[in-house]
């Protein structure tokens, strides 16, 4: 296994702890929870793209679901791990088509905040989609939840708001970490040949 892959996964992995332990922190406004677990979901989408940013999100969601959601392990639990893995995966997918052309997205100031706007729309909706369908399999009532939502979508945009904006300095300061430690491989392999 090469080195980068290894930082990767080392990476990956400090994101999912990154996720939980922030996950475990939310505001309870009463009408509405935000959190912002998303943050590495997004650096994990900026960083390595849709692949690294799902398994963050899959991974991070599941430890918090049996943890902390006070639901532990249900047969809708794998249903509640897809909202972060569909953000991870828009941005993720956005990400990626910039690299491609030698761009970073988060450079795209405009571009950037739709993109974290429209994933955040789509969770939303997904996740009113998960409520109606958790409430079909456990038998409650929906009416509660339906009315929540326009609140859902509110907060949502204003976390996304939040995060979108914590997380380019935070890019910036890994690409700051990553290029100098690239720099001092690269003075060891001169010294190294010499």
């Amino acid at each position: 296994m090469g080195d980068n892959k290894v930082k990767r996964i080392c990476v990956n992995g400090m994101l999912v702890a990154v996720y939980i332990a922030i996950g475990i922190f939310k505001l309870d406004l009463g009408f509405a929870k935000i959190t912002f677990a998303s943050l590495p979901v997004i650096l994990a989408s900026l960083m390595y793209g849709p692949l690294d940013a799902v398994i963050v999100a899959l991974l991070g969601e599941f430890v918090a679901q049996i943890s902390f959601s006070g639901y532990g392990l249900m047969p809708t639990t794998p249903l509640w791990m897809l909202p972060p893995a569909i953000r991870g995966l828009l941005v993720g997918l956005v990400a990626y088509l910039y690299r491609r052309k030698g761009e970073h997205l988060e450079k795209h100031y405009v571009i950037y905040f739709v993109t974290l706007f429209s994933a955040s729309i789509l969770v939303s909706a997904f996740t009113t989609l998960l409520m109606y369908l958790d409430a079909l399999i456990n038998n409650y009532s929906f009416a509660g939840d339906f009315f929540r939502a326009a609140i859902r979508f509110g907060s949502s945009l204003l976390t996304a708001l939040i995060v979108g904006v914590i997380s380019l300095p935070l890019k910036s300061a890994l690409n700051f970490i990553y290029s100098d430690e690239q720099r001092r491989k690269s003075k060891e392999k001169e010294t190294d040949q010499k």
